[in-house]
């Protein structure tokens, strides 16, 4: 078994590398946590009880109402998977999609063994 250390210069990814952005991750994960579930707090705090005379919530009630808000919504991930299509399928200038290109990409989903038109 193979054992990586840290060396400087090396453009490949390295245990400590990887380690240090999962722990950067982690560390700017809980912190922007921290943030909208205080806003949150405080928004909900102030505009709630005296409009529609709703309970004050705590900062962990603000971050699960955070969470459900993101979960009923349904943007769990970055997004990403609606531009998967884009990827090979321009209409040629500068890699903008094209109605051809986004046809041919469903034709090529929903019937993979199927020849695709040049």
């Amino acid at each position: 078994m193979r054992t990586f250390t840290c060396h400087h210069g090396s453009s490949r990814p390295t245990a400590c590398r990887i380690a240090g952005h999962i722990l950067l991750g982690a560390f700017l994960g809980l912190a922007l946590a921290g943030i909208f579930g205080a806003a949150v707090k405080m928004v909900w705090n102030f505009l709630m009880p005296g409009l529609f005379h709703l309970p004050a919530i705590t900062f962990l009630q603000a971050v699960a109402l955070l969470v459900l808000a993101r979960l009923l919504t349904g943007r769990i991930g970055h997004g990403r998977h609606r531009r998967h299509w884009f990827r090979g399928h321009g209409d040629g200038h500068c890699g903008t999609p094209s109605q051809a290109g986004y046809e041919r990409w469903w034709r090529c989903r929903k019937q993979p063994d199927a020849p695709t038109e040049p």
